[in-house]
């Protein structure tokens, strides 16, 4: 179900808005300077980082690997939380 409604959101946001987002991309980066002062500039509260980085406009590279699911624990993000943010 939780992955049915992320496909949704990825979906309807890219009909509606600008910013393209991609699906199954991490938030793990590693940022030129010039990067981070560009979204530091943005004085954003509120922070939905996947949109931040394409918002700002730098060329970037992805890095393919193999997804391994967690094995122990739990994920922070419940639904409501995710449901917020989006």
């Amino acid at each position: 179900m939780r992955s049915r409604l992320s496909e949704g959101f990825y979906t309807l946001s890219n009909l509606i808005f600008e910013v393209h987002l991609e699906r199954d991309v991490r938030d793990f980066r590693i940022d030129r300077q010039e990067v981070v002062e560009a979204l530091l500039s943005m004085g954003e509260y509120h922070h939905f980082s996947k949109a931040m980085f394409e918002w700002v406009g730098f060329t970037r590279l992805a890095l393919a690997y193999e997804y391994v699911p967690r094995e122990s624990g739990v994920s922070a993000w419940s639904f409501w939380k995710l449901f917020k943010m989006a």
